[in-house]
C-alpha cells in the first residue's frame, strides 16, 4: 500500500471546542508532514534483475544492480519504480511486511519509519507471465468492465466480437465481468454457453485454459413485470418519486398490477424518510438499503415488497426575534432544506420521526437566545453543532443580535503569492478572512478568537506578533492558533528572514505631533530609537490645520500635515516646526532678478511673474517667502 491514507474523526458534542479547534491543527500538521524538516533515513531495494525496473528516488534515476540495493534518501522522498520494456512487476513487498499487487509502476513517499526497511520487487518477462489464453465475446465493449481476481488488473485494448486474452495461470485465476458505469447493467454473460449468475452486478468466472466467456451489455426489446407490494396500506407515500429512464412515473401507473418495462430500464425511487419509518424494504427477495434513494437496472420481472410506518405528526410554536439574522433548516443545515419563518410567532408542523432542526446565525450575528420550552440550548450550541431534537413540549425561542466588531488587528503579508500550496486564515467560526499582500485591517469580536492561520509551499516561514518571532503549534513553522489583543500587529514574511532595522525619531517642534507604526501602534517616544521590521509603515501627523517639517533620512525636507513613509533601511526621522521669512521689511523688488521655486524645490515662476501666483510659501534667492 502506498503511503496515502484516509483519516476518520469522531468528536463527542460534548467536547470542548477550544480542544477541537486544537486538534484541527493537530489533523493539519499530520496531513502535511512535509512542513517539518526531513529526516535523513537509509533504505534498501530487492531486485531480482537490475534488467528489469528503473528505479527514481526524490526525482532522480539511481543506480540498480541485481540484488539488494541501498540508497541513502530523506523523509518524505518520493520512491518510483518503473518497469522496463519487456518486463513486468507484479508484486512488491512493502517496508512494513504488507503483500501490494502491482499493475503497473511502483511509487511511494518515504516515510522516517522506513529507516533501515527493505523492499523487496517481484518482476518477470511479459511473455513468460502471460503464459495462458482464453476467448472473450463483447457486444458493447464501453459498457463492459473484464477484471482479473488476484492482481485486479483490467482487460483492456478488446473490441466488439470475439478476442484472445493472454493471462497468468499462475496470480490470474479468475475474472470478475460488470458494467463498465456505476448504475448501468449487463443482460447476460455466458461461460462455455451456460448462463453465469450475477450477484449485486458481478458475475465471477473460474479461468481455464482455451475458455469461451461471452458478455451481453445490451438488453433485448422486450417488456417486462415490474410488481410493489405495500405491506401497510396507506404507506405508499414512503415512496415520494418514481422515474423510469429519467421520467417521473405517478403512483397510479406503477403501483398498478399490470405495469410493465421494457428490459435495461433505469428505477430510481425517492424516499420519504421524514414522516415514515422503514422497517424493511427487499427486491426478488433480496434486503435493500432504501433511506434516501434506491437505483435499479431492471434485468428481468422485477418484485419490490416495501414495508414502512407512518410517523404522528406534530406542530411547534417557535418565536424569533430578529428573523433576519438568522436562518433555520429541517435536519443538518447541509442538507439545506431551508425553513421560511417570519419575526415573531411561527407555527411549524412536522413529523416525530424527523424532530431535528438547525439555527444558524447569518453572518456578523450570533444567536443570544436558544430555549425549548425549559431547556437552554446554548451550553451545546457552537458553530459545529447547530441542530438539535425539538422536545415534545414547550414553545422554541430564538433571538439573533448583530455583531459589534468593536477590536481591530493588522495583518502584514509581504507576498501572499508564494505560499503557493496552501493559505488560510479564519476565525474560530471557520470563517474565512479575506487578505491580500501588504497590510489588512481585521475587525473581530472575542467570539472570534482564537484565529488559525496555515499555509505550504513558501519559501521562508515566520510570523511574528508585534516585532516578536513566533513558534508554530506542534513544532511546526507554518500552523499557527493566533489569540489577539485589541491593537496588535502580525506580520507574515514569505519571501525572508527579515532583519530588524533601527527608525529614529528627533523631534524639537513646538507644533503638536503623532506618529504610528503599522497603522496602529502608537509611536510614545518621538526622541527615540526603536526596532521595525522591513516594510513598516509609518504615518506622521501634525496638530489639525497646522505643517511641520519633516526630513526622513537623506530626503529633502517637506513641511507636511501628514506624511507616509515605508521603512526599507536604517533611518532618522526630524521633525521641526517650519521656518518662514516675514515680507514686511523684505519686498521682492529688492531682490536681483531671479527664479521662483515652491517647497519642492520646482521652477513656479521668476520674479517679475511674482504677484501672479497663489498665496503660499516660496523660495527667492534661498529665502523662503510668505506670499499673503
Amino acid at each position: 500500500m502506498d503511503s496515502l491514507f484516509y483519516l476518520t474523526i469522531s468528536i463527542p458534542f460534548h467536547y470542548h471546542m477550544k480542544h477541537f479547534y486544537s486538534l484541527v491543527f493537530a489533523l493539519v500538521t499530520l496531513l502535511f508532514p512535509f512542513a517539518s524538516s526531513a529526516q535523513e533515513i537509509t533504505i534498501k531495494v530487492d531486485v531480482p534483475n537490475a534488467d528489469a525496473v528503473t528505479i527514481t528516488l526524490a526525482n532522480q534515476p539511481v543506480p540498480v544492480v541485481t540484488g539488494i540495493n541501498e540508497y541513502a534518501a530523506k523523509a518524505y522522498d518520493q520512491l518510483l519504480i518503473e518497469p522496463t520494456e519487456g518486463y513486468l512487476l507484479t508484486k512488491v513487498i512493502e517496508f512494513g511486511g504488507w503483500e501490494t499487487r502491482v499493475t503497473g509502476s511502483y511509487s511511494t513517499y518515504l516515510s522516517e519509519s522506513y529507516n533501515g526497511g527493505t523492499l523487496k520487487l517481484f518482476t518477470y518477462l511479459e511473455e513468460e507471465y502471460y503464459d495462458s489464453t482464453f476467448e472473450l465475446y463483447l457486444d458493447n465493449p464501453d459498457r463492459i468492465a473484464v477484471r482479473f481476481s488476484g492482481t485486479y488488473r483490467l482487460v483492456s485494448n478488446v473490441e466488439t466480437g470475439w478476442n484472445t486474452v493472454k493471462y497468468s495461470s499462475m496470480d490470474e485465476i479468475a475474472v470478475d465481468v460488470t458494467a463498465a458505469y456505476y448504475g448501468d447493467a449487463l443482460y447476460q454473460v455466458l461461460k462455455d454457453g451456460e448462463s453465469v449468475p450475477f450477484s449485486y452486478g458481478t458475475a465471477s468466472i473460474t479461468l481455464s485454459q482455451d475458455l469461451k466467456i461471452e458478455v451481453f451489455a445490451n438488453f433485448p426489446e422486450i417488456k417486462v413485470p415490474v410488481h410493489f407490494t405495500i405491506v401497510n396500506p396507506g404507506t405508499e407515500g414512503y415512496i415520494s418519486k418514481m422515474t423510469l429512464d429519467g421520467e417521473t412515473i405517478s403512483p397510479e401507473v406503477y403501483l398498478a398490477d399490470d405495469f410493465e418495462v421494457q428490459l435495461g430500464s433505469k428505477i430510481v425511487l425517492t424516499a420519504n424518510s421524514n414522516d415514515y419509518k422503514l422497517n424493511s424494504f427487499t427486491v426478488n427477495g433480496q434486503t435493500e438499503y432504501f433511506y434516501y434513494t434506491y437505483n435499479t437496472v431492471v434485468t428481468g420481472e422485477t418484485n419490490f415488497v416495501l414495508d414502512a410506518k407512518a410517523y404522528t405528526q406534530s406542530t411547534k410554536i417557535i418565536n424569533i426575534t430578529n428573523a433576519d439574522l438568522v436562518t433555520l433548516y429541517r435536519g443538518q443545515s447541509y442538507n439545506n432544506d431551508t425553513l421560511f419563518v417570519h419575526e415573531g410567532v411561527n407555527e411549524y408542523p412536522y413529523s416525530t420521526g424527523s424532530p431535528v432542526i438547525a439555527v444558524v446565525a447569518k453572518t456578523g450575528a450570533y444567536i443570544a437566545t436558544l430555549t425549548d420550552g425549559d431547556k437552554d440550548l446554548l451550553e451545546d450550541y457552537n458553530t459545529y453543532n447547530t441542530s438539535f431534537s425539538l422536545e415534545d413540549e414547550g414553545e422554541l425561542t430564538i433571538v439573533a443580535e448583530k455583531l459589534t466588531l468593536d477590536k481591530k488587528v493588522v495583518v502584514y503579508i509581504d507576498d501572499l503569492s508564494k505560499a503557493n500550496t496552501y493559505f488560510s486564515f479564519y476565525n474560530y467560526n471557520r470563517e474565512q478572512f479575506a487578505v491580500n499582500s501588504g497590510y489588512n485591517i481585521i475587525e473581530y469580536y472575542d467570539g472570534y478568537v482564537p484565529f488559525a492561520m496555515a499555509w505550504y509551499g513558501a519559501p521562508f516561514n515566520n510570523l511574528y506578533l508585534n516585532g516578536e518571532k513566533q513558534e508554530g503549534m506542534y513544532g511546526s513553522d507554518t500552523n499557527y492558533q493566533l489569540d489577539p489583543t485589541d491593537g496588535d500587529v502580525y506580520k507574515v514574511f514569505f519571501t525572508c528572514d527579515p532583519e530588524p532595522l533601527a527608525l529614529t525619531f528627533e523631534c524639537d517642534a513646538e507644533t503638536a505631533v503623532t506618529a504610528t507604526t503599522d497603522i496602529l501602534t502608537p509611536v510614545a517616544d518621538l526622541n527615540s530609537t526603536m526596532n521595525v521590521l522591513p516594510s513598516t509603515l509609518v504615518k506622521i501627523s501634525a496638530e489639525p490645520g497646522k505643517k511641520v517639517a519633516v526630513t526622513v533620512g537623506n530626503a529633502p525636507a517637506e513641511d507636511v500635515e501628514e506624511l507616509e513613509f515605508v521603512v526599507e533601511a536604517d533611518v532618522t526621522v526630524k521633525i521641526s516646526d517650519i521656518s518662514t521669512t516675514a515680507v514686511e521689511n523684505v519686498a521682492v523688488s529688492e531682490f536681483e532678478n531671479t527664479d521662483v521655486y515652491n517647497l519642492q524645490g520646482i521652477r513656479v515662476a521668476d520674479k517679475a511673474d511674482f504677484d501672479a501666483l497663489p498665496a503660499g510659501i516660496y523660495i527667492v534667492n534661498g529665502t523662503k517667502i510668505v506670499k499673503e
